[in-house]
């Protein structure tokens, strides 16, 4: 089970956004869950990286990519992670 709060206290809080990642979550969760897992970038603890990590079922045709820029990473763009650029 997965439980969701929220910092209702807080002014600055994005309501809006929460409810679409929400949303999102409820699209893909069997994937992360029961997917195949495939990493895409090698492993790493630094902060000015990205992780990405494909989900995937191919039985039903249906995948996921979920790429995350942590809190130092200065490359603006996902694909740059690839060797795209």
């Amino acid at each position: 089970m997965v439980l969701f709060g929220a910092a209702i206290r807080r002014d600055d809080y994005d309501y809006a956004l929460a409810a679409k990642m929400i949303g999102i979550w409820r699209k893909v969760a069997d994937l992360i869950l029961t997917g195949d897992y495939y990493p895409l970038t090698p492993y790493h603890r630094l902060a000015d990286q990205w992780v990405a990590r494909q989900f995937d079922r191919p039985e039903e045709g249906r995948e996921f990519i979920q790429a995350v820029r942590l809190p130092a990473a200065t490359q603006c763009e996902y694909a740059d992670i690839f060797g795209t650029h």
